[in-house]
């Protein structure tokens, strides 16, 4: 038997394409959307579903909307304790999983890069790395080591590993926001120049040896952090 079609609004379309953007870190706690106006022609809307959108968003506890006559748009918030603790909860009981797929979809990811990318590409893998070196909030640390990774899958010029890579992503770093992250930086530059050099150098077995070798030391350190740094301070 075929199961009833179910066609989402253009709400809930932005809706989804918002969360996403928050969660990947695109738009961080304390960031401002643009105005509404802006953001419906970014988006091509109409500001009315745009406003019914904002208005899930906000009941959701992602957003705060904008006062009348603010100049810019709607402000992303920082998830409350309750959403922040089933976070936690899930990533917990997903890691395994989760570190499963990254392994198997970004290792796929770099050594493909390595065979296709571009001067452009290497251009945005050193700006990530760049992004991820000074004093860094968890969500701005989050941002530029998602931008990191991003890039890879982008460079690697297949648009289902870019979307896998994006959902195990978004599905990671959100409920992080709210623990102890320094556990996880000083690595983190080390390992992506690793990878860098690897793509440019057009070696696919050595990227997809050191995105490994980083993703498997990542996911230590992540459980000591989730161990020890759980309860927001």
């Amino acid at each position: 038997m075929l199961e009833p079609v179910s066609v989402p609004s253009a709400a809930d379309v932005v809706v989804a394409q918002l969360r996403r953007a928050i969660e990947l870190g695109r738009f961080l706690p304390g960031d401002q959307l643009p105005p509404e106006r802006e953001l419906a022609v970014q988006l091509g809307i109409s500001r009315v579903t745009l406003r019914a959108a904002l208005a899930q968003l906000e009941r959701g506890g992602l957003l705060e909307r904008a006062e009348r006559g603010s100049g810019g748009g709607a402000l992303v918030v920082a998830a409350g304790s309750a959403v922040a603790d089933a976070g936690h909860r899930a990533l917990r009981e997903q890691f395994e999983e989760i570190y499963e797929f990254r392994l198997a979809c970004e290792s796929a990811a770099a050594g493909l890069a390595a065979v296709r990318r571009t001067e452009a590409d290497l251009a945005r893998l050193e700006w990530a790395i760049a992004d991820l070196q000074g004093e860094l909030t968890p969500g701005r640390f989050r941002a530029a080591d998602n931008a990191f990774h991003l890039a890879v899958a982008d460079a690697a010029g297949n648009r289902w590993l870019l979307s896998a890579v994006e959902d195990v992503r978004a599905a990671m770093f959100r409920p992080l926001d709210a623990i102890r992250f320094e556990l996880v930086v000083p690595s983190a530059v080390e390992h992506h120049r690793r990878i860098l050099a690897a793509i440019a150098a057009r070696d696919p077995e050595r990227a997809r040896a050191s995105i490994g070798d980083h993703i498997r030391e990542a996911q230590q350190e992540l459980l000591v952090a989730l161990a020890i740094g759980g309860e927001p301070d």
